[in-house]
């Protein structure tokens, strides 16, 4: 049996990458990504910037994404977050301060739907 967190990759603040990432565990970016991103679980730290088309099971934006992202479950944009581009995602939660920018799907049905809007949420489409 794995151990919980053993599959955990970083792409450091000094680090740019040009091209597709591919993985398992979690990805935590603080440098730069442009391309395409295929994970289960990323985080884009506060310093973090992804210029992609990216494909998870579970997202978490505290820095900046533009681009096209599909979730398989939960999309959570932080206060420190700026989403813009099309997203689909299973649910969706954004912060107040978290700024969502982008045309959006959410497929959470029934009494298990989360979405939820902070009060100071600035939100297009």
């Amino acid at each position: 049996m794995k151990k919980a967190g053993k599959d955990f990759s970083i792409i450091d603040g000094n680090l740019s990458v040009l091209g597709d990432i591919k993985g398992k565990g979690t990805l935590m970016v603080k440098g730069e990504i442009s391309g395409n991103v295929h994970g289960e679980s990323i985080v884009i730290a506060r310093e973090g910037v992804v210029k992609a088309v990216l494909k998870a099971t579970n997202v978490t934006v505290g820095g900046f994404f533009e681009g096209e992202i599909t979730v398989e479950r939960d999309l959570v944009v932080l206060s420190t977050g700026t989403c813009s581009g099309k997203v689909t995602c299973g649910d969706i939660i954004v912060e107040n301060g978290g700024i969502l920018n982008a045309e959006v799907t959410c497929s959470a049905t029934g009494s298990s739907s989360r979405k939820r809007w902070g009060s100071g949420v600035r939100k297009k489409g």
